[in-house]
C-alpha cells in the first residue's frame, strides 16, 4: 500500500511539475548544521534546495549528494516569521516543521511523523531537564 501511496504521489508530482517548469521557479537554500528528519526519514546535515511543484508537495534535495525527497505539506498562515525554517527538537533530534519563506512563495507546514511522535514518548519518559522539546529556527539567505 505505502509503495502504491509513493507511485502516485511521484506522478502527481511530474505532471504538476511539468506545468511549473514554464514559470519562474521558487526555490529555498538552506545550509542545516545537524541531521534532522522529514516525514520518516533521516537527512544529514548539508545544504539543500527546497522547492515546490506543487501547493502541497516540497522536493527537499541534498546539494551534495544529489539526493532527494518528496514531502505532502500542508499551506500554513504563520506570517510572524519571516524567510526561516522551523524545527521541532526532541531528545537531541530535530524534525522539520514549517517552512516559512515569503521570497519563494512558500509558507508550509509539514505533518508530525511516527519517529517524531515516538521521539516524544521517549523525552516524556526520560526528561533529561529539556522540558517538551523546543523549537529551532534557521534563517534563510
Amino acid at each position: 500500500m505505502k509503495r502504491i501511496t509513493v507511485i502516485a504521489l511521484l506522478a502527481v508530482a511530474g505532471i504538476i511539475s511539468t506545468g511549473k517548469a514554464l514559470a519562474q521557479s521558487d526555490e529555498v537554500r538552506v545550509a542545516v548544521p545537524f541531521d534532522f528528519a522529514v516525514g520518516n526519514k533521516v537527512l544529514p546535515a548539508g545544504t539543500y534546495l527546497i522547492t515546490s511543484p506543487s501547493d502541497w508537495v516540497i522536493e527537499i534535495q541534498n546539494q551534495n549528494t544529489r539526493d532527494a525527497m518528496l514531502a505532502l505539506v500542508a499551506g500554513d498562515n504563520d506570517q510572524s516569521a519571516k524567510n526561516v525554517l522551523v524545527f521541532d527538537k526532541h531528545s537531541n533530534h530535530y524534525f522539520l516543521r514549517e517552512i516559512l519563506c515569503d521570497s519563494a512563495k512558500m509558507n508550509v507546514s509539514l505533518p508530525t511523523a511516527t519517529i517524531e511522535k515516538i521521539a516524544r514518548q521517549e523525552e516524556a519518559k526520560n526528561p533529561t531537564g529539556g522540558g517538551d522539546g523546543d523549537q529551532v529556527t534557521l534563517a534563510l539567505k
